[in-house]
């Protein structure tokens, strides 16, 4: 009986743990449904089922309980998810990358996590590039949140992550800050009568869009904005940059957006970018990816395309 309690495993428990089993398992816990991992995996749910019970058995543990949000780890799965994952990114890794890396002949798939409002300045150049440098790269792309960096990088959701990196949520992760940003309002000239730049009354006045993708109705502007002596009308809460632009060419409203994304927004969706009337707060933009990419040469090549996208974008104002 393995005692995952420990950080060694003796001969017959490592016979009893196969690679495949362990790959059951930390696929599992991302997923939390047997369906899924059977599907990522490319196999049928029994086969996952059998895996599942032979871990049982090895480690005497049921490993994962059905509830409402799906199959979730026991403590003693996820102590032994904690020893496996890092081995299990490392021999991908090791397995996937060739002695020596040209982007032209090598095929990968490269999971990336981007804060939506970084998708419209990056995503299109950087396919593009792909199509163009290493058509045999497949790009999986998922939303990132600038307050589970950690947490995407350490479930292997994704090898890079591409975001806001604040000081209120530091990353353990390696990371690169690539530039420092500032907010805009941004809105539809058409619907709100004025082509900008916007005074404060006006700012103050005009009903406002929120993104917060944990829903919250304000934000450290309004606290900026108290030490004024004024507060904004904010009359919707959206979880999504994405969701904003068809909204303001539809509404008088306006939204406060990263310059960078505001401007490559404002281009192609016939909307403006203004000025806020006070001083914006400022925001790290970066990148972090997982440890075991540190040595990939296809990493580093993959993150030096990433920053070249943000360098021929648009210059924030």
């Amino acid at each position: 009986m393995l005692n995952v309690m420990t950080t060694t495993f003796n001969n017959n428990e490592l016979e009893g743990l196969g690679l495949n089993l362990l790959l059951v398992l930390s696929i599992m816990a991302r997923e939390r449904s047997v369906t899924a991992t059977a599907r990522r995996i490319g196999v049928g749910g029994p086969a996952v089922s059998m895996a599942l019970q032979r871990l049982r058995n090895v480690i005497d543990d049921p490993l994962f309980v059905r509830t409402k949000q799906g199959m979730i780890p026991t403590a003693r799965a996820l102590q032994l998810i904690a020893l496996v994952d890092p081995f299990l990114t490392q021999m991908r890794i090791s397995l996937a990358a060739p002695a020596t890396f040209n982007p032209h002949t090598t095929e990968r798939t490269v999971r990336i996590a981007i804060a939506d409002d970084l998708e419209a300045v990056i995503l299109p150049g950087l396919l593009e590039a792909l199509r163009s440098q290493a058509p045999g790269i497949t790009l999986i792309v998922r939303d990132a949140n600038y307050q589970a960096i950690d947490a995407i990088i350490a479930s292997g959701d994704a090898d890079i992550v591409v975001s806001a990196i604040l000081n209120e949520h530091p990353t353990r992760a390696p990371h690169r800050i690539l530039y420092r940003d500032h907010f805009v309002a941004l809105f539809d000239p058409s619907q709100l009568d004025t082509a900008g730049p916007l005074e404060l009354g006006t700012y103050t006045k005009t009903p406002q869009i929120l993104v917060s993708p944990r829903g919250e109705t304000s934000s450290p502007m309004d606290r900026m904005l108290e030490e004024l002596g004024v507060s904004r009308n904010i009359v919707a809460v959206t979880s999504k940059f994405s969701n904003i632009p068809p909204i303001l060419q539809r509404s008088a409203l306006l939204c406060n957006i990263p310059s960078r994304s505001a401007l490559v927004l404002a281009k192609t969706f016939g909307l403006m970018a203004s000025p806020l009337p006070f001083s914006s707060p400022e925001i790290n933009i970066g990148l972090a990816w997982q440890v075991a990419l540190e040595r990939d040469p296809l990493a580093d090549w993959f993150i030096g395309l990433i920053v070249s996208q943000f360098e021929s974008a648009l210059v924030p104002t």
